[in-house]
């Protein structure tokens, strides 16, 4: 152990100077122990040294200096920094290749191919040092050596906040993984923990009860702490509590137990050398935690050797014990550490996320705005990912920045919602999360309700599993809710970053970061869309392989994170769909669909998503000739006619959509018997779209032949596409006439005399053909003999 306060030592109280300020009569000393890589920096404020004692009686001496804590002591724990943040390569899932010797099968993915790689030496920023901080009784007195320092700190008590409020509602967060299983419960003592700036979110750990500790009085809360803006000026910082933030300044953000929280508190600014919150900094944030009445910090006061072991076969000859101090619950022995605690003690073990450093850099008016991480673009949005841009904030890693601040907002943050209602904060779950002089060890897994976020256009997160060991990533997953654009199924997007060993020939473990799309429900009912062909829809896989990054195939309008065309081996991933068409028979095609975020909301947005989605060439479904039902059959035949191509259109809100189809081009053998035609582009009837077959459609039509003119028809361009590459052209179709005009085809044809300048309109389920100007004027009259043979499946109304 050595003393930092000595004069005349130029690193006095420097073991970990990136966060240590010692105030004029602090004593400081650093606490260095090489069996078990102790290393830490600990100052005790508020108390006075008496020196050891040489003389006197045999039994009064003592070689050491002792502490006398003051009715305001404090004892603050610096250690080193806990986490890094690493940079990853990115991996997709490489071109699909044909099997020459049977191409009838499905093609085989090839080795997943590095997009973006992590040329080494690669980039690493490693996080703010951590802080512990403990009150001490006056009076308490503490011999100032390495043994008596840290057999100290079990028993001290954090200092007097507020107590945190556990997880609400529902069981205790858990991995999420395939597989796994919950890691080892660990021991327990009161202490707080938290975590000062780093470069993920800061953590909090949370009790098992709301009201404040029996042994901590409420503290007062001045005028100051009770103004919203704070006043990041003040020299005296609030507790150690979860940071809150707003998106309206009229209602000012609170944090998790009802009191406003002052920013500069949050954030560690403005914070005196007196009262230091304390801060464990892992996943590239802060995390500052709650006094802990059910769950706190707990670690050995002694290096853990062979013979401390209490049971058979445990541990080897000339080997020690990592040091450690750990997040835990319960009062236990040191013996008692060694073992799994009790499970239903992991219903406290949890922590919040308090500050992230990526918001040191903007304004509070910044990162309390709803929209500050909702685009690439934004001050704190998502990185943007390309197979040719690498992220620069500051490099492409397990959570950028968006990430870290969404996981502030979501585990310690209240934000204020439509009228009176509030989005309240969910702590995460913690199977492990012990600090070390090599770094954390860290297991953590976290889950929310993302649809109050989405109501209110707030981007938010689903799911975070986050492990490290000894301060680096091992496996890292966030989830990010949203749904198929323009089908509806809500899909999730997934990043997930793994330290792997790539390539085979130079083995390195580096971290390689995949992002897929998990299905969540891949049914889908559109019995009420009328203007659809298909009653209801299943799609499959229910995974994607590895994605290209999303930022190669944006959609034109919204960013890469918001919306994009899902992408393999440079090629736009289809889905197969199976449907169910109007007279509950099969039908499968494969269809491309857009990956959209459920948070996108506003009205702008959605119409550039549907404009981007109806001048995109990939909404045309190749249906191969398939025989579809495009309306229920009825008593006098059915819609079912053979279809080439589908083109399809969106209906988008907020969190999901609903399709509609424009046009399709579908095979009459009528019409090409009597005119020669290929395939017909028809569009649905106005009427029959809106409330499918009504009494007033007697002629019971259902389809429009896209005619010249109909497509700025008032009644049908709203159902059409008119711009883009992909837009409805409109078909000229040949007249049944005398022969005449250029481009009639004679009526001999047609199997007589039937009427002059007669071209095909629409289709009917009635049996037989009418002679109108519009389709509209048949679904009003009952359908009177023709001459022409009707169609199999469907009749032609003509005009």
């Amino acid at each position: 152990m050595t003393d930092r306060t000595v004069p005349g030592l130029p690193d006095a109280g420097k073991l970990h100077p990136y966060n240590h300020r010692p105030g004029a009569d602090d004593i400081v000393v650093d606490v260095i122990r090489p069996g078990d890589l102790v290393a830490l920096t600990v100052t005790v404020r508020g108390a006075t040294l008496e020196p050891p004692v040489t003389k006197g009686p045999k039994a009064a001496r003592r070689p050491h200096s002792v502490v006398v804590a003051g009715p305001t002591a404090s004892l603050v724990v610096d250690m080193p920094f806990q986490h890094a943040h690493e940079e990853a390569s990115y991996e997709s899932g490489g071109t699909p290749k044909l099997d020459p010797m049977h191409p009838d099968r499905e093609p085989t993915t090839t080795t997943p191919s590095v997009v973006l790689p992590a040329h080494p030496p690669v980039q690493y920023r490693p996080a703010r040092g951590s802080r512990l901080v403990f009150t001490l009784a006056e009076g308490e007195r503490i011999d100032l050596t390495s043994a008596g320092i840290l057999g100290r700190l079990p028993g001290s008590r954090p200092p007097c906040t507020r107590a945190v409020r556990p997880r609400a509602g529902g069981p205790r967060p858990t991995s999420c993984r395939p597989g796994s299983s919950s890691s080892t419960r660990s021991s327990s003592s009161r202490c707080s923990a938290a975590s000062s700036r780093s470069c993920a979110p800061t953590t909090c750990s949370s009790p098992a009860a709301a009201a404040p500790a029996p042994w901590c009085p409420t503290p007062a809360r001045s005028a100051a702490s009770r103004r919203w803006p704070p006043t990041t000026g003040s020299s005296r910082s609030t507790p150690a509590a979860a940071a809150s933030a707003s998106g309206a300044a009229s209602t000012p953000p609170r944090s998790p137990d009802g009191s406003a929280t002052s920013s500069a508190a949050a954030s560690g600014k403005g914070s005196s050398s007196a009262e230091a919150p304390t801060a464990a900094r892992r996943p590239w944030t802060r995390r500052p935690s709650r006094p802990l009445p059910a769950a706190g910090l707990a670690h050995l006061g002694g290096p853990l050797g062979p013979r401390r072991r209490t049971r058979a076969g445990q541990g080897r000859p000339g080997h020690l014990e990592l040091w450690h101090t750990r997040l835990d619950t319960g009062r236990r022995t040191d013996e008692d550490l060694l073992w799994p605690g009790n499970p239903a003690d992991a219903e406290s073990r949890v922590i919040r996320a308090v500050w992230a450093r990526d918001r040191d850099d903007v304004s509070p008016f910044v990162w309390r705005d709803p929209g500050a991480d909702r685009g690439d673009t934004d001050p704190l949005g998502p990185d943007t990912v390309t197979s040719t841009t690498t992220p620069t904030n500051p490099f492409l890693g397990s959570l950028d920045r968006a990430d870290r601040h969404r996981l502030v907002r979501q585990t310690a943050e209240v934000w204020p919602a439509s009228g009176r209602k509030r989005i309240d904060p969910v702590p995460v779950g913690a199977d492990k999360l012990w600090l070390t002089a090599l770094g954390a060890w860290l297991d953590l897994h976290g889950h929310w309700d993302t649809k109050p976020y989405s109501d209110e256009l707030i981007a938010s997160i689903l799911a975070w599993d986050h492990i490290a060991t000894a301060g680096r990533d091992q496996y890292v997953r966030v989830v990010y809710p949203g749904y198929l654009f323009p089908l509806g199924q809500p899909t999730v997007r997934v990043k997930l970053t793994q330290r792997s060993i790539r390539p085979q020939d130079h083995p390195t473990a580096g971290l390689v970061q995949r992002q897929f799309l998990v299905v969540i429900d891949p049914f889908r009912d559109h019995t009420a869309v009328h203007g659809f062909p298909f009653l209801s829809t299943r799609i499959g896989p229910g995974a994607t392989p590895a994605l290209d990054p999303p930022g190669d195939d944006p959609v034109t309008g919204l960013s890469p994170s918001e919306a994009f065309w899902p992408r393999v081996g440079g090629k736009t991933f289809a889905w197969k769909v199976d449907g169910i068409d109007r007279d509950g028979r099969p039908q499968t095609h494969p269809m491309p669909m857009v990956w959209v975020a459920e948070h996108v909301g506003p009205a702008a947005q959605l119409r550039a998503l549907e404009k981007a989605y109806a001048e995109d060439p990939r909404r045309v479904i190749d249906l191969g000739g398939q025989h579809v039902a495009f309306a229920p059959a009825g008593p006098d035949g059915d819609a079912r006619v053979e279809t080439r191509a589908l083109r399809v259109l969106g209906t988008a809100r907020k969190g999901g959509s609903s399709p509609r189809m424009s046009t399709a081009d579908v095979v009459l053998p009528a019409a090409q018997a009597v005119a020669g035609t290929g395939a017909t582009r028809i569009t649905y009837f106005p009427e029959y779209r809106a409330k499918g077959f009504t009494p007033g459609n007697a002629g019971r039509v259902w389809a429009s032949t896209l005619l010249p003119g109909l497509d700025t028809s008032a009644e049908y361009k709203d159902d059409l596409a008119t711009t883009g590459p992909a837009r409805d052209e409109p078909q000229e179709l040949p007249r049944i006439g005398f022969g005449g005009a250029p481009g009639d085809v004679g009526s001999d044809q047609a199997g007589g005399f039937v009427q002059p300048n007669l071209t095909i309109a629409g289709l009917s389920q009635s049996r037989g053909r009418w002679a109108t100007s519009r389709p509209s004027r048949a679904a009003r009259s009952t359908p009177p003999p023709s001459s022409v043979p009707p169609c199999p499946s469907s009749s032609a109304s003509s005009s």
